[in-house]
């Protein structure tokens, strides 16, 4: 699954190489792409041209933030194949559906993954990201290990934890200038 504003900072071309090498091993590769933006139209004639418009669902959008957690929640894994991000909070959304993700090291996601661990990393090479898909389709105990990880290394984002965070400071800062 991908999840994304349809953007050239996406990553689309090295996801798609990456789509295009699995499906030659894994025939009855499917994926879906959640997601609108100015490379819409490039990404549905890639798909055609590659073979890929039967195994790629296109989504431009769903109702709801529950429908997208759904969707987390029924993918194998995630693939995040940015150059250039904030967070991203889409890999962080799926990790806290306990969804593996796969992503590069943009943004916080260095920090954040575990390689092997809690999710797997990959330098923008797309022979390197079809590895790590074809690895976790064909090992889905290492899979759901790699989710439950990710889960759980997710829960200090939890708006309840984090206002705990912020209050326990607020307190601790109050004592401070009493004491």
């Amino acid at each position: 699954m991908f999840v994304g504003r349809l953007a050239s900072n996406k990553g689309l071309p090295i996801l798609l190489d990456a789509l295009e090498e699995v499906a030659t091993t894994h025939p009855d590769l499917s994926a879906t792409i959640l997601g609108s933006g100015p490379l819409g139209a490039w990404l549905d004639d890639q798909l055609a041209k590659r073979g890929l418009a039967g195994p790629v669902r296109r989504l431009q959008r769903v109702d709801s933030a529950q429908d997208v957690a759904n969707l987390y929640q029924s993918a194998r894994m995630l693939v995040c194949a940015s150059t250039a991000e904030g967070g991203p909070r889409v890999t962080v959304e799926a990790m806290a559906c306990a969804t593996p993700v796969i992503s590069t090291p943009v943004g916080v996601m260095a920090e954040l993954i575990e390689h092997g661990e809690n999710g797997l990393l990959f330098e923008w090479d797309s022979s390197q990201l079809a590895r790590h898909i074809a690895y976790l389709l064909d090992h889905p105990a290492e899979a759901a290990h790699i989710g439950a990880a990710g889960h759980a290394s997710v829960q200090g984002f939890h708006a309840a934890n984090v206002i705990q965070r912020y209050a326990e400071g607020y307190q601790t800062l109050v004592r401070q200038r009493q004491g």
